[in-house]
């Protein structure tokens, strides 16, 4: 996985734990472009952060993530270029009920070359996902968005446009069987 914690292979070898957090600030990858998360406990500490974190140095998020799942992180996301100011975790491996990996379907129904990571949520996820989402979907930009973090990177930050009450996930992006087998056992290992 790429991204502000590394890009080495020693990276790619480490455990991680993969959590659902809302976003409260996103930008650009490089320092000073950010702004103020309004209403967030601690929000000043974490513009702070967020203003001081610089994703086209890789090594320096390592210092500026690492926070329990109720502590307000920052991020770099491997997605679109992005770096991002989290709220505390909603969702983590603790409510997971099961996890796939499968090579992801294009829009013609062709196999593609990239892997996707299905997860289906325990009713306790299930419940907490719908009561994220919901809330989420009713916020300005770029409040409206899920986190799904990994270690120390943002995999994927998608919009919430409606509630998601069915408990069912899909993470896609441009994963290898490699890294999405990683994201798969992330989440098993940590209660799924």
């Amino acid at each position: 996985m790429n991204g502000c914690a590394g890009t080495g292979d020693d990276d790619r070898q480490r455990a991680y734990i993969v959590e659902f957090r809302p976003v409260l600030i996103a930008g650009p990858i490089g320092p000073g472009s950010g702004g103020e998360p309004a209403g967030s406990e601690g929000a000043g500490q974490l513009a702070t952060d967020f203003e001081a974190l610089d994703c086209t140095q890789p090594a320096q998020g390592t210092a500026l993530v690492d926070a329990g799942p109720g502590s307000s992180v920052v991020a770099c996301g491997t997605e679109r270029g992005e770096r991002f100011g989290l709220g505390p975790a909603e969702i983590d491996g603790s409510m997971v009920e099961s996890v796939a990996v499968a090579r992801g379907i294009l829009h013609d129904g062709a196999e593609s070359d990239d892997y996707v990571v299905s997860i289906e949520l325990n009713a306790d996820g299930t419940a907490a996902f719908a009561s994220m989402t919901e809330r989420l979907r009713g916020l300005d930009a770029p409040r409206n968005r899920l986190a799904v973090l990994a270690g120390q990177e943002v995999l994927s930050a998608p919009t919430v446009q409606v509630a998601i009450t069915e408990g069912e996930i899909a993470i896609a992006g441009q994963f290898s069987e490699k890294e999405a087998r990683d994201i798969a056992a992330a989440l098993s290992d940590n209660g799924g």
